[in-house]
This record gives C-alpha cells, sequence and structure tokens, in this order.
C-alpha cells in the first residue's frame, strides 16, 4: 500500500486514530505486504510511529513499513516497487 498524507492536522491525526478501531475487527481479513507513507507533518508521522510500535500484535500490520518526508517521494515510490 502506498500513501500520500500531507498537510495533517491534530483533526486529521485524531481521526485516523479512532478509525484505526475497525482493524481490531477486520484486521485478520487484510494481508498488507508493503506500506509506504509520504508526509509533511509530525501528526501523520506520530500516527505511522505508534503504527509501527503496535505492529507486531495489531492485526493490520505490514510486513515492512517506512514514512518518507514530501520531498521523498520518487525514492519512496522506488522502494514501494522493490520485491523483498
Amino acid at each position: 500500500m502506498y500513501e500520500e498524507v500531507p498537510n495533517w492536522s491534530f483533526r486529521t491525526f485524531l481521526t485516523h486514530l479512532h478509525g484505526v478501531v475497525p482493524d481490531l475487527r477486520y484486521g485478520p481479513d487484510f494481508d498488507i505486504d508493503r506500506y509506504a507513507a509520504v508526509g509533511n507533518s509530525r501528526w501523520a508521522k506520530l500516527l505511522f510511529d505508534w503504527w509501527r510500535v503496535v505492529r507486531p500484535i495489531w492485526p493490520v500490520a505490514p510486513d515492512e513499513m517506512r514514512y518518507f518526508d514530501s520531498t521523498e517521494r520518487e525514492r519512496a515510490l522506488d522502494w514501494f516497487s522493490e520485491k523483498g
């Protein structure tokens, strides 16, 4: 999964944090191999970092995940496209 998360505010962060609750219910149905997030906000980075911490026990957890600054979009796409 590749996702661009530009210009997140605290409100966006809270909305997405609340949105992860359904993962507990539906998570086992997902299989995410790689996840690349590209953004320019400390709030997006914070949610990403929290996801990394709970990754070992969270139902929806990519095998590999990385966060890239918005200036590194091409690098993120290259990493996402690599065969692991």
